[in-house]
């Protein structure tokens, strides 16, 4: 049995997407007779948690294992990323999930310092093999930081099909509104999630009687938005019954003028929403326009302008809605799942 040690900064429980990644990654990847070693997380039956505080006890852990996957913050380098570095480049595998760019959207930056650049480019050297989520994020390592293609591995967000079978649904209050259900959930400190959409959305079906918008992860809205319910932070074993519970879900990210690449990410939400077999609204851009069609498993917008038709076709027409929905989860649950997601890696491992 192969031995991988795994970090990630949080992966139980879960609370946000990177710890939904990591959970899954994990969970996958011990279903397949591979034994787990992490550090600093809560027990679970798919991982052993090592004695981090026990640097002898923790060294000679980490040098049984076959392979170090990790995942790492972007802008500085932490004690134990230095610790890590003592362990060949040979057993490591990076897992990037975006660029340092990233930092000017999270932290307000005008342009990245050179001491993070050199910090990046310092974790780049570190691992021999990578984990990316998108086809866009391999470009930016071989074309920005001369990576091979051959030790970049693509390994998109995925789904849990089981979370949207009929055994969800009608778990929440939502199903005895009888409206048609915009449903968004999110982080709104996030400036990419494009916040800003969904309050003039709101406003502009305020006429609408028969429409209804949930909001998850806001703490408030205006209360002259009478066509809004508010929720709170959601946590990721009630969020997805929100989702099954809905008619129509919103996806938003936004123009990422900040960043070089354009749209790099893999959307967990997107994958999620769509296998609810709900039709989901979302950008064409990225690994989305890449996957998916316009009005046959997705509805795709480029402005709000469209954010607002879509919602008005949508909410008016339910057969397009269900075919929509539909062929969306048919999508997702045959090429977009966990399994799939780590089926790549796996392959790295074994050869």
């Amino acid at each position: 049995m192969k031995k991988i040690f795994i970090f990630y900064p949080n992966i139980f429980p879960i609370y946000n997407g990177a710890s939904v990644h990591g959970y899954n990654l994990i969970k996958e990847l011990s279903k397949n007779k591979y034994k787990i070693i992490t550090i600093k997380q809560k027990k679970s039956q798919y991982y052993e948690v090592a004695n981090y505080k026990n640097i002898i006890e923790l060294h000679r852990a980490l040098s049984d294992c076959d392979y170090i996957y990790y995942r790492v913050p972007l802008n500085n380098v932490t004690k134990f990323e230095r610790f890590l570095s003592l362990f060949p480049k040979s057993k490591k595998i990076l897992e990037v999930n975006a660029p340092v760019e990233e930092l000017i959207s999270e932290h307000g930056l005008k342009s990245i310092p050179k001491g993070y650049r050199k910090i990046y480019s310092w974790k780049i050297r570190q691992a021999k093999y990578y984990v990316v989520v998108s086809i866009i994020l391999k470009d930016y390592l071989v074309n920005k930081w001369n990576v091979t293609e051959d030790k970049i591995i693509v390994a998109p967000n995925g789904c849990n099909p089981d979370y949207f079978s009929k055994n969800y649904k009608g778990k929440t209050f939502l199903n005895k509104i009888k409206k048609t259900k915009v449903f968004w959930a999110g982080n709104p400190s996030v400036g990419f999630q494009d916040v800003e959409n969904i309050y003039a959305i709101a406003e502009s079906f305020q006429h609408r009687e028969d429409i209804v918008f949930i909001f998850g992860g806001l703490s408030n809205v205006d209360s002259t938005y009478s066509n809004v319910i508010t929720l709170p932070k959601l946590n990721y074993s009630e969020v997805y019954k929100y989702i099954n519970d809905s008619d129509i879900l919103l996806a938003f990210y936004g123009d990422y003028k900040w960043s070089d690449i354009g749209f790099y990410g893999s959307s967990l939400k997107f994958f999620e929403y769509m296998a609810s077999g709900n039709p989901v609204i979302a950008p064409r851009k990225g690994q989305i326009a890449e996957i998916s069609t316009h009005l046959e498993d997705a509805y795709l917008y480029d402005t709000r302008e469209e954010i607002i038709k879509g919602i008005e076709v949508l909410a008016k027409d339910h057969s397009l809605r269900e075919n929509i929905g539909k062929n969306g989860a048919k999508l997702v649950k045959t090429n977009y799942t966990w399994e799939k997601s780590v089926k790549g890696i796996i392959d790295l491992l074994e050869n």
